[in-house]
């Protein structure tokens, strides 16, 4: 029998039978996308980008590049009038940065949220319809070895990250940042209040909303929620034997006499 207590370094997801893009991850290999602006976090990707910390100079340079990225179609005169209109609206306080950044980030970042605490309580409630779903555990190693694989030299990246949390709010100042940084903190710092989750992030670069399908071999193991029914049960184990490679499956328990889960291995 596998030692689920020692799993090689894994990560999980958290999942509900009925919903049918939480399913295909088992059916069809599918993991979905979605854009930050479906968080419930409201600070979740949120946190304000300062363009106006410099000189006005300093902020034209930088629209001039922003706009060379982000607009392609236009030239270099266009693209020098509408850094001098950013700057104009920037210094009235006319052009707020979170509604600037909340725009790029959410028509073009798709994000993949994993944890790395699949004993957690209070996750199963929240993330796997009140102990009734599944969770889901892949490989970490061979999760990130994958995307790597798959877009090296690609203009599309997908990069797994940790979320830091931090009780200091982030200031970000566009001018004396570069991209990544700028995008790091928007993406992967989050309020201390979420520390449980011990976050991981697949972070799809353009991929806002859309799906990738992995190897075999990446999902490793499925733990049913204690309180899942058994008609649920039956289903995955179902979908389980159709598969090509082996996935190991557990039983989440309540503990007896303690605030917590057990979780025993189940033959199918």
């Amino acid at each position: 029998m596998p030692n689920y207590q020692k799993p090689l370094l894994s990560l999980y997801k958290f999942r509900v039978l009925n919903k049918t893009s939480h399913k295909e991850i088992l059916t069809s290999n599918l993991l979905s996308f979605p854009s930050p602006d479906n968080f419930n976090d409201p600070f979740d990707s949120a946190i304000p980008i300062h363009y106006d910390q410099g000189s006005k100079q300093e902020i034209i340079s930088y629209w001039e590049e922003h706009l060379k990225i982000s607009r392609p179609d236009l030239n270099r005169r266009q693209r020098k009038e509408g850094a001098i209109i950013a700057c104009k609206e920037i210094q009235k306080g006319r052009l707020r940065t979170v509604e600037i950044q909340e725009k790029i980030i959410s028509s073009m970042v798709g994000v993949f949220s994993l944890s790395g605490n699949y004993k957690g309580i209070s996750l199963w409630s929240h993330y796997a319809d009140s102990h009734k779903g599944f969770c889901v555990g892949f490989n970490a190693r061979k999760l990130k070895g994958f995307c790597q694989k798959r877009f090296i030299g690609a203009e599309e990246v997908i990069s797994l990250e940790e979320v830091e949390y931090s009780e200091k709010y982030p200031f970000i100042n566009a001018l004396r940042m570069s991209t990544e940084e700028r995008l790091n903190y928007q993406l992967l710092t989050k309020s201390p209040e979420w520390q449980s989750e011990k976050e991981y992030r697949l972070i799809w670069f353009k991929g806002a909303n859309k799906k990738l399908r992995i190897d075999d071999g990446i999902i490793k193991r499925v733990i049913l929620g204690c309180k899942m029914t058994q008609g649920d049960k039956d289903e995955i184990i179902s979908i389980l034997k159709t598969r090509k490679d082996k996935v190991y499956l557990y039983q989440a328990k309540k503990k007896q006499d303690a605030f917590g889960l057990n979780f025993k291995f189940v033959k199918y």
